[in-house]
């Protein structure tokens, strides 16, 4: 165990921490290496049509791209990329019905702060030009592969987003709510600094706030953000790898102390130093979200499931590689059930242009 204590939240959010810490780790090297699953390892120099959803085909470059860095390509794991994979293109099919159109300028500002993002754990430009390079792309293709990302993502969302809406008055009352069972509707993103308490006493307490105090100053005075200062003077390299990020943390899961430290920060704000556990921690407040927030995200997800419920239903699903087929989720089946074509590829679509060296691009590192 490297990190502190925060109460309720503390032993799921280490692991999720962790996860967080081990991406970014990836990420900034750009070296998460194209994670095929084993059946279609050989067709690395084809890019083979392996299903058929409704009108849009699938190949294996689709897959490899959502595999997210899997790794190990086991049969869980290609079952959770094909599924989210179909998930993704259904709602592509719903966003083009209802002609939605995306937010060119958002889309822009998203890839440039991605960008910037990458480019700052590297040394130098030269560093993370050898590093694009060494992954067979180049800042431009980087870009275009970033840019077709967050299109995707903005017509899938907004297909979903169409499907939601809410009053003042339901606002009100879910924050009622979740007041009257104790679960106050507010979310904090929150970033940590935090040294190990070395003793049980009230001076190794008192030494261990002291340190990581001196830690802040240290940041403030050299100008750093709250990231860039834990990531370069923190203890624990999780908390460096992910400059501090614990994420949004529901307040009903943060130690009454640290939820009420944060509650009167403004975004950009740090608390005092306290002693979360057996570490002595600073936090700083990123944005938080309130009931208004919460409550449009659990409507988003309950139309989201509603929409792809009715979607899959309806679907036609065509599998033409015999190991995919054994992946297929659940969910999925009936739309299997429902092509009188889930066997064999169409004539010509066996595969399409061969590709001697595939473009490796970003997609085991955002997905698409």
């Amino acid at each position: 165990m490297t990190t502190g204590h925060l109460g309720a939240v503390e032993h799921s959010e280490v692991n999720a921490r962790r996860l967080r810490a081990s991406w970014r780790r990836a990420a900034a090297a750009l070296m998460l290496a194209l994670a095929l699953p084993a059946p279609f390892a050989a067709a690395r120099t084809v890019d083979s049509v392996v299903a058929k959803l409704n009108e849009d085909i699938i190949t294996v470059s689709d897959l490899a791209e959502n595999s997210l860095g899997a790794g190990q390509g086991t049969l869980k794991q290609t079952q959770a990329t094909f599924g989210a994979l179909l998930d993704r293109t259904l709602l592509l099919q719903a966003s083009r019905k209802l002609a939605i159109a995306p937010d060119n300028k958002e889309i822009q500002r998203q890839v440039e702060e991605a960008v910037a993002g990458i480019k700052s754990q590297f040394p130098g430009e030269a560093q993370f030009r050898a590093a694009l390079a060494k992954e067979d792309t180049t800042l431009e293709q980087l870009k275009a592969d970033l840019q077709r990302k967050y299109t995707t993502d903005f017509k899938a969302f907004r297909a979903v987003a169409a499907r939601v809406s809410m009053s003042d008055a339901e606002v009100e009352q879910f924050e009622r709510d979740s007041l009257a069972k104790g679960n106050p509707a507010a979310s904090y993103h929150l970033r940590r600094l935090a040294v190990p308490v070395e003793g049980d006493d009230k001076q190794a307490r008192a030494a261990a706030l002291g340190k990581v105090q001196a830690l802040m100053d240290k940041i403030n005075r050299q100008g750093l953000s709250f990231a860039e200062g834990v990531t370069r003077y923190a203890p624990d390299p999780a908390l460096q790898a992910g400059g501090g990020d614990l994420g949004y943390m529901p307040a009903s899961q943060l130690a009454p102390a640290v939820r009420d430290a944060v509650d009167g920060l403004k975004p950009g704000e740090v608390t005092k130093p306290m002693i979360t556990g057996s570490y002595a921690s600073i936090f700083y407040l990123d944005a938080k979200r309130g009931g208004k927030t919460l409550l449009h995200e659990a409507k988003f997800k309950q139309a989201r499931d509603e929409l792809l419920a009715e979607l899959r239903r309806k679907a036609h699903l065509s599998v033409y590689d015999p190991s995919l087929r054994k992946v297929v989720p659940k969910e999925y089946q009936q739309a299997l059930e429902n092509s009188a074509a889930g066997s064999a590829p169409p004539q010509g679509a066996a595969a399409v242009a061969p590709t001697p060296k595939p473009h490796r691009g970003i997609g085991a590192l955002f997905g698409r």
